[in-house]
């Protein structure tokens, strides 16, 4: 049995609120025949009882165990979407709790205060990113969306965006190497449209379109990355551009 009843699944997309209305013509959620006159939705103004959500989360809890099997030396790694300013919080809590996870992290702006220049600071290179390894399963993603501050993972659950482990360190590399630190160099100018090229990194390959220009010969372009059948804004070093 599914962790949701069969009406879930053709109420997927619709509020709370209006799947619970359906209830007061006849029809509870659940598929079966409804006890009671009054709107569920109405009572609950579009949001789901909190039993529900407290249900949710011992079941997510439940499947952490999953979600610390290990996988292979050369496995690849998810990619984890959490709420920016939190990815250090989120990769300490998965190591505490045994599951593989890092968080790459760069170099950040040289600062100058009263005439005193203020050495960078480590700073995280992928916003609003963690990447872990896992042996996947739908249990264990189940058991990552129990973690605070995880949103989901790119790509969904059912097909994940995966990386590959030569290109996870790769990545880690570089970053140790001050390849995408802010203060880094580049021949590249940009305008707001310009098309570029992402050359290194996590979305090495792909195309995207500059959302903030950028003509100072360092730091970093908020692009629009078009990814999954939509567009995802992400903020990466100019010197890994390649103007189009």
């Amino acid at each position: 049995m599914g962790l949701f009843p069969a009406s879930w699944g053709r109420n997927a997309g619709r509020s709370a609120g209006d799947v619970f209305r359906q209830t007061g013509q006849g029809e509870t959620a659940g598929g079966g025949a409804m006890t009671e006159a009054w709107h569920i939705g109405d009572r609950f103004k579009g949001h789901l009882p909190e039993a529900f959500d407290q249900r949710m989360r011992r079941i997510r809890i439940a499947h952490r165990p999953a979600l610390a099997v290990k996988a292979g030396a050369d496995a690849p790694w998810i990619v984890a979407r959490v709420h920016t300013g939190r990815e250090i919080d989120v990769e300490k809590a998965l190591t505490e709790a045994d599951i593989e996870a890092i968080v790459p992290v760069r170099k950040g702006k040289e600062r100058r205060r009263r005439n005193r220049v203020i050495p960078p600071r480590d700073e995280v290179l992928m916003t609003g990113y963690v990447l872990l390894r896992c042996r996947y399963s739908v249990e264990a993603i189940s058991g990552l969306l129990s973690f605070e501050h995880v949103i989901d993972v790119l790509g969904g659950w059912e097909r994940p965006f995966m990386v590959n482990h030569e290109k996870v360190r790769d990545i880690m590399q570089k970053a140790h190497d001050g390849r995408f630190d802010y203060e880094r160099v580049s021949q590249v100018k940009v305008a707001a449209g310009d098309k570029v090229r992402i050359a290194e990194g996590l979305f090495a390959g792909l195309v995207a379109e500059v959302m903030t220009p950028n003509s100072k010969g360092k730091g970093d372009v908020v692009v629009e990355v078009d990814m999954f059948g939509q567009k995802t804004p992400t903020n990466l070093p100019l010197a890994i551009l390649e103007k189009l």
